[in-house]
């Protein structure tokens, strides 16, 4: 992994109280897939990203692994990611994302995995200023 290659953590652990589905937001479907898969392919498509760390909650994590996998091949087919357990907090939940992230020279972004529509400019705006500031 080379310096200018991004990890990007998605949280999705939130119940999404607000929205009153009475499910995770990430599973909310939206043209046939849950927001989630459709954050993964704009991931992929931006070219930036290695690879997707997602964040579910504890009870969730078998479940939206099986999940993306059954997506994977026709959403994001060369994302590699990988489904960790949240915390009760959200800081608590990236700092479990970030303990799976070995590679010491690249860069980590954070993008909510509700947020599926970013797209590439977002993440290289957030890239170069990264390489800028640190």
């Amino acid at each position: 992994m080379g310096k200018d290659e991004l990890i990007v953590i998605v949280p999705a652990a939130g119940a999404g109280k607000r929205l009153g589905l009475g499910i995770n937001k990430a599973f909310a479907m939206l043209n046939g897939a849950p927001l989630l898969v459709h954050c993964l392919h704009m991931l992929e498509a931006t070219g930036l990203v290695k690879r997707a760390v997602v964040v579910l909650a504890p009870q969730e994590v078998v479940e939206g692994r099986e999940l993306l996998a059954g997506y994977q091949k026709d959403y994001f087919r060369r994302l590699p990611f990988c489904v960790v357990a949240g915390g009760k907090e959200r800081q608590d939940s990236v700092a479990n994302a970030l303990a799976t992230v070995e590679e010491a020279d690249c860069y980590i972004a954070v993008h909510d995995g509700a947020r599926p529509f970013a797209g590439r400019a977002v993440f290289e705006r957030t890239l170069a200023a990264a390489k800028v500031h640190g």
